[in-house]
């Protein structure tokens, strides 16, 4: 009797924990399938796009906290949360407001691989509103980012070690009553105002670039000479300048038109014929371009 009550109550445990949406008045067919498995699978950034990456959405675990009382890193969570879906949206699993006077914490395990010559970037689509990083025991945010929609990305090579690491994210939204963008977030939703927004509610994300490495560009076109110029962005480690970016050869590959270099800027001449786009005829051309001869990542966008 008692291994059969026992065999019972582990069935009902595991079952409290599985991922369950919060209550909602509103809940769309497509909300009613989302699971942590599936929750925002895709690429976050199809402009710039790596095959190396990793999706950090799940579940994680939270804490809410007092701002004043709060000594360091909770050593209790809360429960489970489901990024990247703020903690008041049903879908976050939670469903619950913060207050300007606490603190929201989530925490998982990372896994990294790092190797000389590459740097491991962690990104963020968007938290709202002041966030803190720590890898361990350690902020990798110099100073607390600011700006819920903002995302930002912060080079985490030399806080993490080969293996299991310990990722660390402390929020603080105050809503009103501070110098924020908040949009028609309000305490008291009513009329065009709506519930508050807190926390990660943009696909968390880390990928793996050369030391030295393609951060992003500019596309300027003339459709009377038939030309693209590609303005690139090398950076280097730490998010700062590269040495080697002035030397840097740019390889750049369009699909179904060639292979352009250049040095910093690339200019693609387009064939007779190429086709512009429009609302009605919305043609893009896939590009992959690659910077520097040892660089073994490569960034894809159309």
């Amino acid at each position: 009797m008692k291994s059969i009550l026992f065999a019972a109550a582990c069935g009902l445990t595991a079952g409290a924990l599985a991922y369950a949406h919060a209550p909602s008045p509103l809940m769309t067919t497509w909300g009613e399938k989302i699971t942590p498995e599936n929750a925002w699978r895709e690429y976050p950034r199809p402009q710039m796009v790596r095959a190396n990456w990793t999706n950090l959405n799940g579940e994680w675990d939270y804490a809410v906290t007092s701002v004043t009382n709060t000594p360091g890193r909770p050593t209790k969570w809360d429960g489970k949360i489901l990024v990247p879906f703020c903690l008041e949206s049903a879908l976050s699993g939670v469903g619950r407001l913060l207050e300007p006077d606490q603190f929201l914490w989530y925490t998982r395990t990372i896994t990294c691989d790092p190797k000389p010559g590459e740097r491991i970037l962690l990104h963020f689509g968007g938290v709202d509103f002041r966030t803190m990083v720590f890898i361990g025991h350690n902020e990798v945010t110099d100073v607390p980012h600011e700006g819920g929609q903002n995302p930002f990305t912060l080079d985490i090579t030399d806080y993490v070690k080969p293996g299991a690491n310990e990722l660390t994210v402390c929020v603080w939204d105050p809503t009103e009553d501070y110098i924020n963008s908040r949009g028609k977030q309000s305490f008291k939703p009513k009329g065009c105002f709506y519930t508050r927004v807190s926390g990660i509610w943009q696909t968390v994300w880390m990928e793996t670039v050369p030391a030295c490495h393609i951060d992003g560009y500019t596309v300027v076109t003339d459709i009377d000479k038939g030309t693209a110029t590609l303005d690139f962005r090398i950076c280097g480690a730490m998010g700062g300048a590269c040495s080697c970016a002035a030397a840097c050869e740019i390889k750049v590959s369009v699909d179904g038109v060639g292979e352009f270099t250049g040095n910093g800027k690339v200019t693609v001449k387009m064939p007779a014929g190429f086709k512009l786009w429009s609302p009605e005829s919305p043609n893009l051309y896939t590009f992959t371009a690659k910077c520097c001869a040892s660089s073994s990542t490569t960034s894809r966008t159309s």
